[in-house]
């Protein structure tokens, strides 16, 4: 008896997966692609690397890029590039780990008649201490959390009322693939 309960459960289990598999591939099925043509994307860190790379990506979709980073003349050249390239890109000079600059940085941005409130913010600003734990003084330790763990908090707490206000957006928080592997001399 045991045993044909446990069959008879095993074959409700697959038939219900069977059923759910099903109607998740139909209701997919004639779904469109997303489109970012035309929607306003943040992105924090563009100056180089990912976020830069994403930068160029977003306006190759049509996208309007707005790109915020602490180096701005470095920004302003990759923002140049793209509108070069016929995509819209707007570069803000600012640092992540000043909450009172990016909030007005947000507010600029969402009052920006171009521009206004975003659809997808991009975290993605971060720095790197290549040193061991020893040899890295307090201000790089410091200055590491405060880019790359609090700048994440500072970015999405100032555009989030904007994106909440709208009812809708998402918010992208990219992180280093080092949080899973161990990297010599990265403090």
């Amino acid at each position: 008896l045991e045993m044909f309960e446990f069959l008879w459960n095993l074959f409700f289990t697959i038939c219900g997966c069977i059923v759910g598999f099903i109607m998740t591939f139909f209701e997919n099925w004639n779904s469109k692609p997303k489109t970012v043509a035309h929607h306003v994307i943040v992105i924090t860190g563009t100056a180089q690397g990912i976020a830069r790379e994403l930068a160029f990506l977003f306006a190759n979709l049509k996208a309007k890029v707005v790109m915020i980073d602490i180096d701005k003349e470095l920004n302003e050249q990759t923002a140049m590039l793209i509108n070069k390239t016929g995509g819209q890109a707007y570069a803000y000079g600012c640092d992540v780990s000043d909450p009172e600059r990016l909030r007005a940085v947000a507010s600029e941005i969402v009052n920006d008649p171009r521009l206004g409130c975003p659809d997808i913010v991009i975290c993605s600003a971060g720095i790197w201490v290549v040193k061991q734990l020893d040899e890295a003084s307090d201000l790089e330790i410091k200055r590491t959390i405060d880019i790359n763990l609090l700048g994440y908090f500072w970015t999405i707490r100032a555009f989030y009322p904007y994106i909440l206000e709208r009812g809708s957006g998402h918010i992208v928080a990219i992180s280093s693939l080092a949080t899973l592997a161990n990297l010599v001399y990265v403090a």
